[in-house]
């Protein structure tokens, strides 16, 4: 429901949003009678990640006088999730290296992942007889982000393999049979974004950008003072900006754009920042800038 001056149309395409910075864009023109209009909305990126609740779609991304609020009294409803080119390419290649080195990994790694509280699971596997780089013998090594010890040890007791060694750090026991696993270090990253604009660009939208790169990302994005946890890209996953140029590049207003990544304050000069198999990328919102020109 959008309230405005009597007679203005609102037309197909206006966006509005939430304080996270959920995108919904009108997909039918209306015209504003009796101080109001009901419009269809649509979200701007596909996935059940998007869905919203009521009330909650409250802001205009570009706020114009003729419009004076909006929300929405129902829940949204549908959506799945539909990839991007870069993350079909990701699946793609885990895919054919899980087809390579292991059957099961893909689907140990999704039952671990599929627990509310675990972000993440990254597995690596040596299925030699004879020891390579840090890993035994026919030994596997998990690497779980968020759980505790002691969910996250009886997962890999029910989904490893039989008669498979286990590495890690950590030990739990589960049935008297000794689990070990590895918990990643966060390896904290900073991003600097400069805009070129144009005079449709709202000022307003640096707070989106930010929450765009946060959930690209991965870590705590902190609006109006409530803490958002995004889980991103997962343990062991490069950060590049490639993904990112997609998620705010279709920002109103927007003619140019440079994206530069760094893991310390002094070096925000790269496209892409280097993660080992046992780190999670992660940033906060402070630690993004947005320079407009």
């Amino acid at each position: 429901m959008i309230h405005g001056i009597e007679y203005e149309a609102v037309s197909i395409g206006l966006l509005v949003g939430t304080s996270k910075g959920i995108q919904y864009r009108a997909i039918e023109e209306k015209v504003i009678q009796s101080g109001f209009a009901s419009v269809q909305f649509e979200a701007v990126h596909p996935g059940l990640t998007q869905r919203v609740a009521p009330n909650s779609l409250t802001v205009f991304v570009n706020p114009s006088s003729s419009f004076s609020s909006v929300t929405n009294s129902e829940s949204s409803s549908g959506g799945s999730e539909r990839e991007t080119d870069p993350e079909l390419f990701t699946r793609y290649l885990e895919l054919v290296t899980t087809e390579k080195n292991s059957g099961a990994l893909a689907y140990i790694k999704a039952q671990i992942e599929n627990e509310p509280s675990v972000v993440s699971c990254s597995i690596r596997e040596n299925k030699l007889n004879v020891a390579v780089d840090d890993m035994p013998g026919n030994s596997m090594r998990f690497i779980v982000d968020g759980g505790s010890n002691s969910l996250v040890s009886n997962l890999i007791y029910k989904y490893k393999p039989a008669a498979i060694r286990l590495v890690g750090s950590i030990q739990e026991t589960v049935d008297d049979n000794l689990i070990y696993f590895d918990r990643p270090s966060d390896l904290a990253i900073f991003a600097k974004v400069e805009i070129w604009k144009n005079g449709s660009f709202d000022n307003n939208s640096t707070s989106f950008i930010k929450t765009a790169i946060v959930r690209t990302i991965g870590g705590i994005d902190t609006v109006s003072g409530v803490n958002y946890v995004y889980k991103g890209l997962g343990t062991g996953k490069n950060v590049v900006a490639f993904p990112i140029y997609s998620a705010i590049g279709n920002i109103t207003g927007i003619e140019n754009l440079l994206i530069q990544l760094g893991s310390s304050v002094g070096a925000i000069n790269s496209n892409m920042v280097s993660v080992q198999a046992a780190q999670v990328a992660k940033i906060i919102t402070a630690s993004i800038q947005v320079v407009i020109h």
